[in-house]
């Protein structure tokens, strides 16, 4: 899949929290949350289209210095929403085909922005973690898949791994099975330092099943944060598929320090990067 037909894909998410027992004001701020990440998609698609990534990072630069990025939560989102799109398509870019990151969008520089952006307009606790909340819902693509995405799963999913067909992927250290049929990404042998949070068997990513040839196989589905002693955390991943390895990208979950309680979203963490290779050849 080119980065253009992620552009098209991302470009068409509509966002909406749904918030249970909400009062009426933080409903209006998910509903200004919302609007303004739309408009920032929307920002996103001509500007690529026109001057491509280059562009795109001058005109986040702009946004934010804007004053009108610290009259509204609106605005921010809009600043964010056209951020966040940049660093989703550059990333695609890099894992789908092979091409260096743009620098600007690298790291956890788009973190540092969005929390510039927001304590320069001034948002309580509160706003901090509604914005957060919300931004995580845009990405992930809709109200429904966002509110799974950011409540943990009762437990882990655990496979026979007699019953895969599929490939041995290294992931990090941990021997994996990649079976493409089953679109199920698992893990057969975990490595030792999460020996005690995963079992061999235990699902990583679920998603639709995808054809193993490398010309034409994009990827979508769920993967999987763990934690010991903690319920996994779904998030939305995708990525081509690639025979000697491919890499998944997201935005992935955070927990507390010291709880299971998702607290917000990354686009830099090791889990916001999946990366998978091919092992099969070393046998």
């Amino acid at each position: 899949m080119s980065a253009r037909s992620e552009v098209r894909i991302l470009a068409a998410i509509a966002v909406l929290l749904s918030l249970p027992s909400a009062a009426v004001a933080q409903s209006d701020l998910a509903r200004s949350i919302a609007a303004g990440a739309k408009r920032g998609a929307a920002r996103f698609e001509t500007i690529y289209r026109e001057t491509g990534i280059s562009g795109v990072s001058e005109a986040v630069e702009a946004c934010y210095r804007s004053p009108r990025s610290r009259q509204g939560i609106g605005a921010l989102a809009e600043c964010a929403g056209l951020d966040i799109m940049g660093a989703n398509v550059d990333g695609q870019a890099v894992a789908s085909l092979g091409v260096p990151g743009y620098g600007f969008f690298s790291g956890p520089a788009l973190e540092k922005r969005v929390a510039a952006g927001m304590k320069a307009a001034g948002l309580s606790k509160v706003e901090r973690r509604e914005f957060d909340r919300a931004i995580m819902a845009y990405l992930n693509g809709s109200a429904e898949t966002s509110t799974a995405s950011a409540t943990p799963s009762a437990a882990a999913e655990v496979m026979s791994l007699r019953s895969l067909d599929g490939l041995p992927f290294d992931h990090n250290g941990s021997e994996m099975i990649v079976d493409a049929a089953k679109g199920v990404i698992v893990y057969a042998k975990p490595k030792a330092s999460i020996v005690g949070t995963v079992e061999p068997g235990t699902v990583l990513f679920r998603g639709e099943p995808w054809s193993l040839d490398p010309r034409s196989s994009p990827i979508r589905g769920k993967a999987y944060v763990f934690r010991k002693g903690c319920a996994p955390a779904p998030y939305e991943v995708r990525g081509t598929y690639r025979g000697e390895g491919f890499v998944l990208t997201g935005i992935a979950p955070v927990r507390a320090k010291e709880s299971c309680a998702v607290t917000g979203a990354s686009t830099s963490s090791g889990n916001a990067r999946l990366a998978f290779e091919s092992t099969y050849m070393d046998e």
